[in-house]
């Protein structure tokens, strides 16, 4: 399988189930910039393992979850990692809070970075 063996990946999208190896690769792959999932069906243990991909990728900077009910987690995520300068929501249901609440961490990392 490529991604078990590619040291290079820089881009990848993922639609459709998503399984625990895929999650486990993507926890070894420090060279990810941009990393797109949409209409994914996570597991409690896959949510908690993208979260920690999340906190420690700090060379991510585009994230899109469409449709992905991850509001919340990624808020959290978004406190750790502040390189993520780019986020599509399209298709998840947040709240007003947590919306703003990304919405002022993606501004900082703006400024930041």
């Amino acid at each position: 399988m490529f991604l078990r063996t590619s040291k290079r990946l820089n881009d990848l999208r993922v639609c459709g189930k998503i399984d625990t190896l895929l999650v486990n690769i993507l926890d070894k792959c420090v060279t990810l910039r941009s990393l797109k999932f949409s209409d994914n069906e996570f597991s409690p243990i896959e949510v908690k393992a993208l979260t920690k991909i999340l906190y420690k990728n700090n060379g991510l900077t585009s994230l899109d979850i469409i449709t992905n009910q991850l509001g919340k987690l990624l808020a959290e995520a978004l406190y750790k990692n502040v390189t993520i300068i780019s986020l599509e929501l399209f298709g998840n249901e947040i709240d007003n809070i947590t919306l703003d609440t990304i919405n002022n961490l993606l501004v900082k990392n703006k400024e930041n970075n």
